[in-house]
This record gives C-alpha cells, sequence and structure tokens, in this order.
C-alpha cells in the first residue's frame, strides 16, 4: 500500500497536519492573548465564542485567561515541536508523517482541555445580569 505512495504525497500530508496544527494554537492563543490585553471585547467573530463564555465581559475575561495559561507553556512547545519535526521532511517523510500525526492528535487534546478550562473559568466569573457567581 505504502508502495503507491510518493514521497512528495508524504510531505504533502505532513505539511497539511502541521498547519492544522499551528492554526489550532493560533486561534486559540492570538484571541486570548488579545483578551488579555483589554485589546479584544466579546464579540461574535474573534475568541471563545461559546454560552458560557458570552455571558458577560466578566466570564469573557476569565474563560480567555484560564485559556491562555494553557497557551504559554504548552502552545509554545506544540509549535516549536511542530516546526522542528517539519524540519525533517526532506529526510524522512514517513517518519514526519507518523511524528505530525501524533503531535495533532496531542494538539487536539491540548486545545480540549484548553477550552474545558476556559468554560470552567467563564462558570466561575460573576454574572452581569444578576450580579451572581
Amino acid at each position: 500500500m505504502l508502495k503507491d505512495v510518493s514521497d512528495f504525497d508524504l510531505r504533502f500530508l505532513a505539511g497539511g497536519e502541521c498547519l492544522i496544527i499551528v492554526v489550532m494554537i493560533t486561534a486559540l492563543w492570538l484571541p486570548s492573548s488579545l483578551v488579555a490585553k483589554r485589546s479584544l471585547k466579546a464579540n461574535i467573530w474573534a475568541g471563545i465564542r461559546l454560552p458560557s463564555t458570552m455571558r458577560g465581559q466578566a466570564a469573557w475575561e476569565a474563560a480567555h485567561k484560564a485559556a491562555l495559561s494553557y497557551c504559554r507553556p504548552t502552545g509554545a512547545a506544540l509549535l516549536v515541536i511542530a516546526v522542528g519535526v517539519m524540519a525533517l521532511i526532506v529526510r524522512w517523510p514517513l517518519g514526519t508523517l507518523i511524528g505530525e500525526a501524533v503531535l495533532l492528535i496531542v494538539t487536539i487534546v491540548w486545545f480540549i482541555l484548553a477550552i474545558r478550562a476556559a468554560i470552567a473559568a467563564a462558570k466561575l466569573a460573576p454574572d452581569e445580569v444578576t450580579g451572581r457567581s
């Protein structure tokens, strides 16, 4: 089966996986950083837009602060590893594809954990309508 797959195909797939990893990390990290700097208010276009995070500005900020705490150490490490693995693509296309696939799974798990932390933080934030937590 793998005899029909060229090195170009393997490189293309590995590159696609790397791109997905970079987009996922950036999609979480950039809005979270902007909210932390108070440059991005609750909106319908960018950020973690879930019912729990859209309850008010306090929930919005708490959610993104929690997500940012996942982005700084782990997100940075995932980005560095993804780019580092891509550097091996010329020498080991199949190994790179497998490495990026494993890294993509790790990134998806990381993303889900960060979103869950954001939801939990948003639920603990005071409700701006009722004033209750």
